[in-house]
């Protein structure tokens, strides 16, 4: 999926980009819809909570974690899974860093 198609696909059910800028935020930090203070009855749009789930597995079907392996000194190396069967190699570095093969098979 692309950012184009996935903004273009909230802006279907979210005209107020406030509303388009949370759910991007969250998901980009990876937390939940429901994280923060306002509530998501009262600040996104019926339309917009409606079209999340789907979404939401979208997006996590597009790579699922296959295998982890820590090295003992914080680092963490992931095999990724993608939607087409491919799998490419990342590590978690320490501190929150993270590096992303950008290459099937490397």
């Amino acid at each position: 999926m692309r950012i184009e198609h996935l903004v273009d696909r909230l802006r279907a059910v979210a005209p107020r980009a406030e509303h388009r800028e949370r759910v991007l935020r969250l998901w980009v930090q990876a937390h939940p819809q429901d994280h923060g203070r306002r509530r998501l009855e009262t600040f996104l749009p019926a339309s917009l909570r409606a079209a999340l789930p789907a979404l939401t597995a979208e997006l996590s079907a597009i790579a699922r974690i296959e295998s982890e392996h820590p090295d003992g000194e914080g680092a963490s190396r992931l095999l990724l899974r993608l939607a087409d069967g491919n799998a490419v190699e990342s590590v978690l570095l320490p501190r929150g860093g993270l590096c992303v093969s950008t290459q099937v098979g490397c």
